[in-house]
């Protein structure tokens, strides 16, 4: 997410590709496997609740705060750029057919939004998910 005020001060973050929000149903027992996930990974409720209270709380339309969030499926150390490609949802299945991306990747696009206007606009209060192209 980005998050600007006054002093323009800006916070990236990421989440993982299988949130709360997630139009995506999930297989015959994702539900289940996406419980456990989130049991022993602490970090992944936490950032799914974060995602979540940006959308239903702050929405996209408030004045005093602008925000996007990343989400990544399974992230590799590639280290070179392939490039990648931003979804609205998931067009995989987080759980039982994850997509790929690098981190590079995530990296890259965290840094389009930040000094891009056209890619921080088209993704202003969303929550899009990246994928590496292969």
């Amino acid at each position: 997410m980005i998050l600007k005020n006054e002093y323009a001060s800006l916070i990236p973050c990421c989440a993982a590709c299988l949130s709360s929000n997630s139009s995506q149903p999930l297989p015959r027992h994702g539900g289940a496997a996406h419980g456990k996930f989130r049991l022993l990974v602490p970090p992944h409720a936490d950032n799914e609740e974060a995602a979540d209270f940006l959308r239903t709380q702050i929405g996209r339309h408030d004045n005093t705060l602008e925000w996007r969030v990343v989400r990544s499926d399974t992230l590799t150390n590639d280290t070179e750029a392939i490039g990648y490609e931003v979804f609205r949802s998931p067009v995989c299945t987080a759980i039982f057919d994850p997509g790929r991306t690098s981190h590079l990747n995530v990296a890259r696009f965290m840094a389009d939004l930040l000094t891009d206007e056209d890619t921080s606009n088209r993704w202003h209060g969303q929550i899009p998910v990246i994928y590496g192209k292969t």
